[in-house]
């Protein structure tokens, strides 16, 4: 039985390869799959035609519902956009700026704005004749503001995006503090009629803490603590 085994450990098992069959390198395999998927046709996705006035695809342009002509206006319109806002397909920006002369409508898009390289903006900001559309506690009706803005012309920023971008880009710009704010009856109507249409109310964060209505667990990381009292003691929100 020791001879056998012995005798069976000194073999040696070759392969013979079949003579139809080549061994292709791993690098060589890649390089074939990468060329055949480059030389596969590109299908081309057509985009709608798109209004170049209004900015929307033409099957839904609103041109015919727009001015034919640019209103005549002696207030200056500035509009900070959020960047996820420039994108939509349907955004009201370019509806405004084709309602108004050449000069009247201007867009800065980013987060953050700063005198270093918002010069113009930050110029507006502290102009006396400046408004910020913008809610809030020092916010003021307009018709109680007739006296102060009666022959003068006057600046308009309207912050573009959602309430939260808005609150965001409001609370991290010290730009926007400076000029007054109004807002408030028209803000009152938009949420009225909202609800009218079905809108369901929905509370802040700073609403469910203070009166006990939070359901979700509280965080452990002392920084999330720490915005949440923030949040109850509204300080710096």
């Amino acid at each position: 039985m020791d001879t056998l085994l012995h005798g069976v450990s000194d073999l040696t098992i070759e392969s013979d390869p079949s003579p139809n069959c080549e061994s292709v390198p791993v690098e060589q395999e890649e390089e074939d799959i990468s060329r055949d998927l480059l030389e596969l046709p590109i299908e081309i996705c057509e985009r709608r035609p798109t209004c170049q006035r209004c900015c929307r695809p033409v099957k839904v342009c609103l041109c015919p519902f727009l001015p034919a002509h640019p209103l005549e206006v002696s207030t200056g319109l500035y509009i900070v956009q959020h960047p996820a806002e420039e994108s939509r397909v349907l955004r009201t920006v370019p509806l405004l700026a084709a309602c108004l002369p050449p000069g009247k409508c201007k867009v800065f898009v980013g987060r953050r704005f700063n005198k270093e390289r918002n010069a113009e903006l930050a110029a507006v900001c502290h102009s006396s004749k400046t408004l910020l559309l913008y809610p809030g506690a020092e916010a003021r009706n307009l018709e109680d503001m007739s006296e102060e803005l009666s022959g003068e012309e006057h600046n308009v920023i309207i912050i573009d995006g959602t309430w939260s971008q808005a609150k965001d880009m409001f609370l991290r710009n010290s730009l926007f503090h400076i000029p007054k704010q109004v807002l408030l009856k028209p803000l009152q109507a938009l949420c009225s009629f909202q609800l009218q249409h079905g809108a369901q109310v929905h509370h802040s964060k700073e609403h469910l803490l203070k009166s006990g209505l939070y359901d979700k667990p509280l965080p452990k990381n002392k920084r999330k603590i720490k915005r949440i009292q923030k949040l109850i003691t509204n300080q710096n929100i």
